[in-house]
């Protein structure tokens, strides 16, 4: 064979082509080669094993339930802010002002001293009106008392507002995170607003509920019997908390429209709020700080709702389509409509973004 580079002629005969050091040549880029696949397979596997695990409904859903927990947790202690515990205060006043008297008995503190110092203990809780009540010197004992009744019943009224609040502050966050999730996963951002709005306004709607009648489920329950065991006070505390857990989980199955996917919520946020509300009183005595144990409470109860949807839903799922390669590689999408349309369109239930190739709507699965 002769070829002509540059001018210059090169000549190639069958024995050249046929040498040692061609073979040899040739199976060392064959080698090579197979590597460079071996190794890129095996980069490819990785990611998939590392998408995999990010994109398990369980996963994924327990860390928003988490996330939601700890905004849930953040309102909550707002609201505790701006409605502290006035009977702690009171409590705290009568210590005090049981140490003062003792002082004047034992003769320390002169009567204008204990009068000075009591004065000085109101002032400090002038915003508490129990205290306001108590260190007003012009009122006789009969008109006190009356006052302090009539402040009592003022109290007990701003306290159930506080509760509500509280509990709806709680259930809309926890809610938002987790109707949220599945599609902020699949970045169909649309269907994300959609599902956060109709998560809002479930948890809302549950936190009204259940704040109405969990104290009387777990007086119901014995929870608040004098000398009843942790075990009574954790049943108590957990059914409510699991009613709760009814609304934190459902959202996306009414947006769906989807029976068999609102069975699943349900069944994943009652669980979730079983559970995490029976930690609530184990969590408070161990930790034995009310804003630590609090915490940990609320956001144990966001994560378990979120992977026992998870869980539950993987289970139950009967048809089912997996990403295997792309920005959301091992993410699954169980199939619940039928059809089930698959599309560049948010609009679709199974979005496929960022794809030139893939129409509006695309394709669709009948059952």
């Amino acid at each position: 064979m002769t070829s002509t580079a540059f001018g210059n002629k090169i000549s190639v005969s069958w024995d050249d082509l046929n040498s040692e050091n061609v073979e040899q040549k040739l199976k060392r880029q064959d080698a090579l080669q197979q590597v460079r696949s071996h190794y890129q397979k095996r980069v490819a596997t990785v990611a998939a094993v590392r998408g995999a695990w990010r994109y398990r409904t369980w996963v994924y859903m327990a860390l928003f339930g988490l996330a939601g927990g700890v905004l849930a947790w953040c309102g909550a202690e707002l609201v505790n802010l701006f409605q502290p515990d006035r009977t702690l205060e009171i409590r705290m006043v009568q210590v005090r002002e049981q140490q003062i008297l003792q002082q004047v008995e034992a003769g320390r503190i002169t009567e204008l001293e204990k009068a000075t110092r009591l004065q000085k203990l109101y002032s400090i809780y002038k915003d508490n009106g129990f205290v306001r009540v108590l260190g007003d010197w012009t009122l006789d004992a009969p008109a006190r008392k009356q006052q302090l009744i009539d402040q009592w019943n003022r109290y007990q009224k701003q306290q159930q507002v506080r509760h509500v609040i509280w509990h709806v502050v709680v259930a809309m966050f926890i809610a938002l995170a987790l109707g949220v999730g599945d599609n902020l996963m699949s970045r169909n951002w649309r269907t994300a607003s959609i599902t956060g709005g109709v998560a809002l306004l479930l948890g809302a709607v549950g936190g009204v509920l259940v704040s109405l009648f969990d104290s009387h489920i777990y007086a119901a329950l014995g929870g608040d019997t004098p000398g009843v065991s942790l075990a009574r006070q954790m049943l108590a505390r957990s059914v409510g908390w699991g009613i709760l857990g009814l609304f934190l989980c459902i959202a996306p199955g009414i947006v769906l429209r989807s029976g068999r996917r609102m069975a699943i919520d349900v069944a994943g946020g009652f669980l979730g709020g079983l559970l995490g509300g029976m930690l609530f009183d184990p969590i408070s005595i161990v930790v034995g700080n009310g804003l630590l144990s609090r915490l940990i409470a609320i956001t144990a109860i966001g994560a378990l709702a979120g992977a026992g949807t998870g869980l539950i839903e993987t289970v139950a799922k009967t048809g089912w389509l997996k990403v295997d390669k792309g920005l959301i590689a091992g993410k699954q999408f169980i199939l619940y409509r039928n059809p089930t349309f698959i599309g560049s369109s948010p609009q679709c239930e199974i979005y496929l973004f960022n794809d030139p190739m893939i129409s509006g709507q695309h394709a669709a699965i009948h059952l």
